[in-house]
């Protein structure tokens, strides 16, 4: 086979009138939105800080879900704000852009429904069923201390999940 290879010709140099362009979908499929978010999204949370009206130190507690892309990628992201019509970009000047949404109750309701109908898959569904409890927690539940030590346990958990072999 080997010996034949000196006949073969020579490939022809193509060059393209018109450079292919990337493909910027119109609409989301909300499958390919979940698989997405598998793969570049987050279930996190930050925390803040204050000294409440009696003088008690408070750790507040702030739910986000993000997805990163490098800024050269942001029409993913502008997809993906219309799909779900909530939340902001964020461009920094290092590249990157992301998608936030800061979870309150009304924001809440838009992507519970679509993650409950198009599931998230591996580690990203473990997070967000971490996430998801602590989300309840904060929006169906009078802050008591009883409250905050069991956000505090799932904070923890949701830090430090790992897949466990």
């Amino acid at each position: 086979m080997l010996s034949k290879l000196p006949q073969l010709s020579r490939i022809p140099y193509v060059e393209f009138e018109v450079y292919p362009s990337i493909n910027k979908m119109e609409n989301l499929n909300p499958f390919w939105t979940s698989g997405f978010v598998t793969g570049e999204g987050s279930f996190t949370y930050f925390t803040k800080t204050r000294i409440n009206s009696v003088g008690k130190t408070i750790k507040d507690y702030y739910l986000v879900f993000e997805v990163s892309q490098k800024t050269k990628d942001l029409h993913i992201l502008n997809l993906i704000n219309a799909y779900f019509k909530i939340g902001n970009i964020y461009t920094d000047t290092k590249g990157m852009s992301r998608y936030r949404l800061r979870v309150q109750n009304q924001r809440i309701n838009t992507l519970i429904p679509h993650f409950n109908n198009y599931p998230l898959v591996g580690y990203k569904a473990l997070q967000y069923l971490v996430w998801i409890k602590i989300v309840n927690i904060l929006n169906n539940q009078v802050r008591t201390d009883l409250r905050d030590i069991e956000i505090k346990k799932l904070i923890k958990e949701l830090s430090n999940l790992k897949w466990k072999n």
